[in-house]
C-alpha cells in the first residue's frame, strides 16, 4: 500500500476545473503528499509548471482554455518531456488513450474513480519517480523491477523483484550484461534503437521479452533512462520494469509498438484453413505447431525484410513489426519482399511428431501509422474477396468510410427513385443474325436521379442487394417488363438472379403476372444470372419447371464466364445461351475466344439451344459471330437500350 513517507519530497500538481471534484481529490492526495498545488484549468497548470519544479502531474482531460491533453503536450514539448503524468477521464475511447500513450502519459484512470486502483496507480508513479530522482533506488516498491548498468551495459544493481522474476541471484547478475536474459529471437534493431535512445540522453519506453534462468519467457514493460551527474555527464543507466506476462495482450503490444515508432511497418499474416486444421488435429498438436511456426517465421524472412518483432495472436494470426526509422527498407520493393516471404513459408514444412504441416498464409501489410492495426486486420478479412493472397492495407478503413458515405448517398437515391416512380426499364434489341430483324428485347433497369441523369445498375444494384431494396427494384422491373410485353410483338427478356428466385414473395409475384398475362407468357424469357450464389438448387429447378408450363423460355446469361459450366445446363435445361461479353468483344482478333465460342455453339446446336452474342459493337465482330453460327446478336452496333416509348415511336 502507498505510504506517506514514500511521497516525501515529491511535488504534485493536480489540474481539475470542477471545484467539488478538486476538493474531494485533494483530500485523498493529502493522505500521502505534503506538497500539492492545484490548478483549475490547463493554461494555469502550464504556467505553474513553467514557474516551478514538479515531479508528478495528475490532470483531468476536459477543461477550459487548455484541455489536459493540450496542456501535457505543451509541457512535454516546451518544458519537461520526462515529467510523470497521470490522466483522469470519464471517456474510455481508444483515440484518447492512444493519444495519451503517444505523449508518454504513464497512467490513465477512468472516472468514476476506483480509489484502490487509483492509489495503486499513484504507487507505481511514486516508485518510478523515487527510483530515478536523485539516483535513489527504492527497493521496497515490490511491484517495480529495478536494475542499473554502467556505461558498458554491465549490471551494477538489481532489486529482489528482478531476481525473483528472472530466476537468477544478484551474484549471478552483477557484472554481467543484460544479454544473459535476452530472447535469442529478439531483433537486434530493437536493442540498437534502445541503446541509441539512452546514450543520447533520452528515455526509452517499450516492451521486452526476456528469458528466465530456467528457459521460460516473461514480458516486461520497460522504462530505461540515463542518470547524469551535476555536470550533465551520463554516469550510468537505470531500468524500471513491470511484469506484464499474465496480462499479455497482443493487440496492446502491437499498438504500443506502433505508437512508439516514427516509421512503422506492420505485416499481419493468417494461416489459411487454420480452423479446418483445428478440427482435424488435437489442440496440443496445433499449439505445438504454432510454437514451431512462430520460431520459424524469422528464418522465412528474406534478407531485405528483417523485422523487429513477431507477435502471436494465438488464432493462426501473427503480426510482424519493424520501425523503418532505424533500419531502412526499400518501399518500392516491399511487396516483392513480402511475396518472397510468403513463398518461403509455403515451401517450408512444419514437423510435429510424425505429422507434416505444409502451411500457406494470406498477408495484409501497412506502412501508414494512422489506424495501422485496424487496417491490416481488416485487410486480412477481405484479402480473399479480391482473389489475392497479399494486400496492401494502407488507408483501407478510410476508404471503407468513404465507401460507406457513398453507399448512403446511393441508398438515398434508390429510395427517392422508388418513391417518385423513377425506376424505369430500358429495352435493348436482340437481332436475328439471319433475317437481321429484331425478335427480342432485353429489359434493363435504370434509375432517373433528381438531376434527370440516367443511372446504370452498375452504380446501384450491389448496394440495393446489401440494403434490402433489391426485391423492390425487381418487382418494379417485372411490372415494367410485363406492361411492355403487351405493347411489343416480340419476346421480352427479364433478368432474374438466385436472390430473386429464392425469394418466395418475388416467386409468387412472377406466377401472378404469368397468370394475368397467360396468353402472352410464351413471349417471356427469364435470363438467369450465372454470377449468383445459389443456396438451394431445388428451389431454382422447381421454379424453372413451373414457369415452363406457361410457355416461358429460360436463358442462361453471361455464359462462358464466372461460374458457368456445362453441368449447370443439365439442371436448368435452358432454351437460350447468352455468351458472355468477355468472349465476344475481341473474338475477331483473339483465336482463344473464337475457339471457346465455337465449342459453345457446337454444343448448343447439338442440344437445340439458341445462342446470343452480347457486346457486338463492330461490323467485324458481327461477321465473326454470324460465321460461327450464333443465332442472335445484341450490342450497340445494332441497337442501344431505349425507353419503350422511343421504340414504339420509331416503328
Amino acid at each position: 500500500m502507498l505510504k506517506s513517507q514514500d511521497c516525501k519530497g515529491i511535488k504534485l500538481l493536480y489540474v481539475e476545473d470542477d471545484k467539488m471534484a478538486s476538493d474531494a481529490m485533494v483530500k485523498i492526495f493529502s493522505k500521502f503528499f505534503d506538497n500539492i498545488t492545484v490548478a483549475y484549468d490547463g493554461q494555469e497548470g502550464f504556467e505553474y509548471v513553467a514557474n516551478g519544479d514538479f515531479d508528478l502531474i495528475v490532470t483531468d482531460i476536459n477543461m477550459p482554455k487548455l484541455s489536459g491533453m493540450e496542456m501535457v503536450k505543451k509541457i512535454k514539448k516546451d518544458l519537461n518531456k520526462n515529467i510523470y503524468t497521470i490522466m483522469l477521464t470519464a471517456y474510455s475511447d481508444n483515440h484518447t488513450f492512444l493519444e495519451s500513450v503517444e505523449l508518454g502519459v504513464k497512467g490513465y484512470v477512468i472516472k468514476p474513480l476506483c480509489i484502490t486502483q487509483f492509489v495503486e496507480t499513484l504507487k507505481t508513479a511514486v516508485g518510478s519517480i523515487n527510483a530515478i530522482k536523485k539516483d535513489e533506488i527504492v527497493e521496497h516498491y515490490n511491484n517495480i523491477i529495478v536494475s542499473k548498468t554502467d556505461l558498458e551495459g554491465k549490471i551494477t544493481f538489481v532489486n529482489d523483484k528482478f531476481c525473483k522474476i528472472s530466476g537468477y541471484t544478484a551474484d549471478e547478475l552483477i557484472g554481467k550484461n543484460h544479454n544473459i536474459m535476452k530472447d535469442p529471437e529478439a531483433s537486434i534493431d530493437t536493442f540498437k534503437n534502445l541503446w541509441e535512445t539512452i546514450t543520447n540522453r533520452n528515455i526509452w519506453v517499450g516492451q521486452i521479452k526476456n528469458i528466465k534462468k530456467d528457459g521460460t519467457s516473461y514480458r516486461v514493460d520497460s522504462t530505461i533512462c540515463p542518470i547524469v551527474d551535476d555536470s550533465g555527464k551520463i554516469v550510468e543507466y537505470i531500468a524500471l520494469r513491470n511484469d506484464v506476462s499474465n496480462i499479455y495482450d497482443p493487440i496492446v503490444v502491437v499498438q504500443d509498438l506502433i505508437s512508439y515508432s516514427q516509421k512503422p511497418l506492420l505485416i499481419m499474416l493468417k494461416i489459411e484453413n487454420y480452423y479446418t486444421l483445428q478440427k482435424i488435429y488435437s489442440a496440443n498438436l496445433i499449439t505445438e505447431m504454432l510454437k514451431i511456426f512462430d520460431k520459424m517465421l524469422f528464418t522465412y524472412l528474406p534478407i531485405d525484410l528483417k523485422m523487429d518483432s513477431i507477435i502471436n495472436f494465438d488464432n493462426g494470426e501473427f503480426a510482424l513489426f519493424k520501425d523503418m526509422q532505424t533500419n531502412h527498407i526499400d518501399i518500392d520493393k516491399l511487396e516483392d519482399f513480402i511475396n518472397q516471404f510468403q513463398q518461403n513459408i509455403e515451401q517450408g514444412i512444419i514437423i510435429v511428431d510424425e505429422y507434416d504441416f505444409d502451411l500457406s498464409v494470406i498477408i495484409s501489410f501497412s506502412t501508414q501509422k494512422e489506424q495501422m492495426l485496424d487496417n491490416t486486420q481488416y485487410g486480412l478479412s477481405i484479402v480473399t474477396q479480391q482473389n489475392k493472397t497479399i494486400l496492401c492495407a494502407d488507408h483501407l478503413i478510410e476508404n471503407v468510410k468513404d465507401e460507406a458515405i457513398k453507399n448512403t448517398k446511393t441508398i438515398k437515391m434508390i429510395q427517392t427513385a422508388i418513391n417518385s416512380n423513377k425506376v424505369v426499364s430500358y429495352f435493348q434489341a436482340i437481332t436475328n443474325n439471319k433475317t437481321m430483324k429484331v425478335e427480342k428485347y432485353e429489359s434493363l433497369i435504370r434509375i432517373i436521379d433528381e438531376d434527370d441523369n440516367v443511372i446504370s445498375p452498375y452504380f446501384f444494384l450491389e448496394v440495393a442487394k446489401e440494403s434490402g431494396y433489391y426485391s423492390k427494384l425487381t418487382n418494379i422491373v417485372l411490372e415494367n417488363s410485363f406492361r411492355a410485353l403487351l405493347k411489343l410483338d416480340t419476346e421480352v427478356s427479364i433478368n432474374l438472379s438466385a436472390i430473386d428466385i429464392e425469394n418466395s414473395i418475388i416467386r409468387n409475384h412472377i406466377i401472378s403476372l404469368l397468370k394475368r398475362h397467360k396468353k402472352d407468357a410464351h413471349r417471356v424469357v427469364f435470363e438467369l444470372l450465372e454470377d449468383e450464389q445459389v443456396r438451394d438448387f431445388n428451389v431454382v429447378k422447381d421454379f424453372i419447371t413451373l414457369v415452363k408450363t406457361y410457355g416461358v423460355k429460360i436463358a442462361i446469361d453471361d455464359f462462358g464466364a464466372g461460374v458457368s459450366n456445362f453441368e449447370r445446363l443439365l439442371d436448368y435445361q435452358p432454351d437460350v445461351l447468352k455468351i458472355d461479353a468477355c468472349l465476344i468483344k475481341h473474338i475477331d482478333q483473339d483465336k482463344y475466344s473464337k475457339d471457346v465460342v465455337e465449342t459453345i455453339q457446337l454444343f448448343a446446336w447439338k442440344q437445340d439451344i439458341k445462342t446470343v452474342a452480347e457486346f457486338v459493337e463492330t461490323p467485324e465482330i458481327l461477321k465473326t459471330v454470324t460465321d460461327i453460327g450464333i443465332n442472335y446478336t445484341q450490342g450497340y452496333l445494332l441497337g442501344k437500350p431505349m425507353l419503350l416509348k422511343d421504340i414504339l415511336d420509331n416503328k
